[in-house]
């Protein structure tokens, strides 16, 4: 899981909304800070986020690319802890 992250500030009014994409595909749209949401993927691959704020007067501005390559899902780690090794049993 990803925690992505935006501010958005307008001068001479208000944010109505902040617009998360991933490769150019809307993964979700927030109207109130904090502009923060938990993105997760089993795919390994590259990942170029931005985020656009939409203004009260309906002016917008989408931020730079932030580009990150993912492993996918890690395997679970595992550990026989009994019997010990090499332990004699009658």
């Amino acid at each position: 899981i990803i925690k992505l992250s935006a501010v958005a500030l307008d001068a001479d009014g208000a944010v109505s909304q902040v617009a998360f994409y991933n490769n150019g595909v809307l993964i979700d749209t927030l109207q109130s800070a904090p502009f923060e949401i938990l993105w997760s993927t089993n795919d390994t691959g590259q990942y170029s986020f931005t985020v656009k704020a939409t203004d009260n007067e309906g002016n917008s501005t989408t931020s730079e690319a932030v580009s990150f390559a993912t492993n996918g899902p890690l395997a679970p780690v595992v550990a026989l802890t009994s019997p010990v090794p090499n332990a004699g049993y009658a």
